[in-house]
């Protein structure tokens, strides 16, 4: 295990911090988290798991949990308006499949990627979602990235105002995987914040 010192007092594990298994009316969630510094940037992975342990009622009791709005990618974006997860472009069996879909966040240093699959003859769903936040150099809170990731619409700008080369869809992803030594250009599409929303 590394240990990461940032700014002033703060020690970092590069390992998962928490994890967590929940059961809700026939829906599963697993959730896991990893933190890490690339280039004096402060960035968590968040992995979300949810499947359903049959079919029908339990389908759309998972088809709920997701609905609910109770998960968020971020401040800004729940599960329910990712749009590979919106029930309007869902097909009729309530999740549509895909693999690795990526988006972000139009506010702040948030990205996501999304997997949707199903197994066997009782179509069960299982649904992946990766969360990928920048939070900035953790050095002052007036920094933009940690006010866009703790606020509602923080001060100043959202992230869709700014140069695309450092603040574009995917650019949270890939400085993830450059931690890892990976080199990627994940690129995506914005998560609107519906208007309904907004408050």
């Amino acid at each position: 295990m590394r240990i990461i010192r940032i700014g002033i007092g703060c020690i970092v594990q590069h390992a998962i911090f928490s994890s967590g298994t929940g059961f809700r009316a026939g829906s599963i969630e697993t959730e896991s988290s990893q933190a890490r510094i690339v280039h004096d940037k402060f960035l968590v992975l968040m992995l979300i798991k949810l499947s359903h342990s049959g079919e029908g009622l339990l389908l759309r009791e998972l088809r709920g949990f997701i609905d609910g709005g109770g998960v968020r990618a971020c401040s800004h974006v729940t599960l329910r308006w990712i749009p590979e997860l919106w029930i309007g472009k869902a097909s009729p069996d309530y999740l549509e499949l895909c693999e690795k879909s990526f988006g972000s966040c139009a506010i702040c240093l948030t990205d996501y990627c999304v997997e949707i699959s199903r197994c066997g003859r009782k179509n069960v769903y299982f649904v992946t979602v990766s969360i990928y936040r920048q939070i900035g150099d953790c050095r002052s809170p007036s920094d933009w990235q940690w006010r866009s990731m703790a606020t509602w619409l923080g001060k100043g700008e959202p992230r869709i105002s700014y140069d695309t080369k450092d603040f574009g869809p995917g650019v949270t992803r890939d400085r993830w995987n450059k931690g890892e030594g990976v080199v990627s250009k994940t690129g995506g599409e914005w998560v609107e914040v519906p208007r309904t929303w907004r408050r």
